[in-house]
């Protein structure tokens, strides 16, 4: 017989809510906003989707690998290192 954790609870009540209100606000979405509500699902689907390609892309060529193997790095050093370098040019 299996038991239950409680992260295994949580992560699955969470999810289960998480996928019912994604479905729910679709829903109510395009039946308050008609065909201008898909078109804008779409529209910042793809927008997510390319903004997610280059993060994750700029997170692999701009990782660091240390002498003993380990590796670090991703989005946020990116942004960190990367982006602050640029700062002065960059007018931030």
């Amino acid at each position: 017989m299996s038991s239950f954790t409680l992260s295994l609870s949580a992560t699955s009540a969470l999810s289960a809510t998480i996928g019912l209100g994604n479905i729910a606000g679709v829903a109510v979405a395009v039946s308050l906003g008609g065909p201008g509500a898909v078109f804008w699902m779409i529209f910042i689907a793809i927008f997510s989707m390319t903004a997610k390609f280059v993060s994750a892309t700029l997170a692999q060529l701009y990782r660091t690998v240390h002498e003993d193997g380990s590796v670090s790095g991703g989005p946020m050093s990116v942004s960190y290192t990367h982006l602050r370098a640029h700062e002065t040019s960059l007018h931030l």
